[in-house]
């Protein structure tokens, strides 16, 4: 069975091939790139003509890229075909889609769609993961780095600021107080199990899920950290977690927050709401 799609391509993407690879990636598993649409500030624009026929929408990028691109998928009767193009591909890697693109587009020709969960934070869509608290401010920080020291440099510089620059928050979580650094919300339910990263085995499970530290002091954070490091983490005390449908987040102490979003950074106003949108997103994979 041969695709017909409109890509999306951000050629700024940690590992993907150039569009003309690319190109040639496609065609020779029965692929078809009619038109291209740069990642930009404009692609709600550029994407809604494609949206509106029911295209078929491959993506290549990281986790980000992909985002972007589902929040206008979502909801609608296109269809995403994502593709690992980035440096973690954490969602692709959740949906068991080959991290080789030319098997993946393979695959993807004798696929049939799937309706899958999407989930949001106020009007800010997410496939991966929400936070608030250590990661956000974590993330601000890398991207300041990351021209001059590369990203996995800046990365560590940044979870050393983070950690000197310690705070807490004190906020209300569903009814219920808590005082924490970090606040984690995935779209459904993540794994800690094993010495594997953190994933999902399921993305349609209708559930958000919570996850709080619950340890206040530096010490207790990296103690947290070194667990999560050697596959430890599963059962930790400073840890509380549960799955809801949706999760609303107030505070009587802030009144704005950084919350990061599938690797982006923006500043809310509290309180948040964060919905699961089940099976709102339509994908081929």
């Amino acid at each position: 069975m041969s695709l017909t799609v409109t890509l999306v391509y951000n050629p700024k993407s940690g590992s993907a091939p150039s569009l003309t690879d690319l190109r040639n990636l496609a065609e020779r598993q029965g692929v078809k790139i009619n038109s291209t649409i740069e990642l930009s500030d404009s692609l709600a624009r550029n994407l809604k003509p494609a949206i509106s026929r029911k295209a078929i929408i491959m993506t290549i990028g990281g986790d980000g890229t992909i985002s972007s691109v589902a929040a206008l998928v979502a909801d609608t009767k296109a269809t995403l075909l994502p593709l690992p193009g980035g440096t973690l591909n954490n969602f692709t890697k959740d949906l068991g889609i080959s991290q080789d693109i030319e098997q993946a587009l393979k695959n993807a020709t004798s696929a049939r769609p799937k309706q899958i969960d999407i989930a949001s934070v106020e009007n800010t869509h997410f496939i991966n993961n929400s936070g608030i608290g250590i990661y956000p401010r974590s993330l601000q920080t890398r991207k300041r780095f990351e021209d001059h020291l590369g990203k996995w440099p800046a990365a560590a510089v940044a979870v050393i600021r983070t950690l000197v620059r310690f705070r807490n928050y004190k906020v209300c979580i569903n009814g219920k107080e808590y005082k924490t650094p970090f606040i984690f919300i995935g779209n459904n339910p993540y794994t800690l199990k094993g010495i594997d990263r953190p994933h999902r085995i399921h993305l349609d499970k209708g559930q958000l899920f919570v996850l709080i530290a619950t340890a206040t002091t530096r010490i207790g954070i990296i103690k947290t950290i070194l667990k999560a490091a050697v596959g430890s983490i599963q059962n930790d005390e400073s840890l509380d977690s549960f799955v809801a449908t949706s999760v609303t987040i107030s505070s009587r102490h802030h009144r704005h927050v950084n919350v990061s979003h599938d690797g982006e950074v923006s500043r809310l106003s509290l309180p948040l709401t964060y919905k699961i949108h089940e099976k709102a997103l339509r994908i081929l994979y």
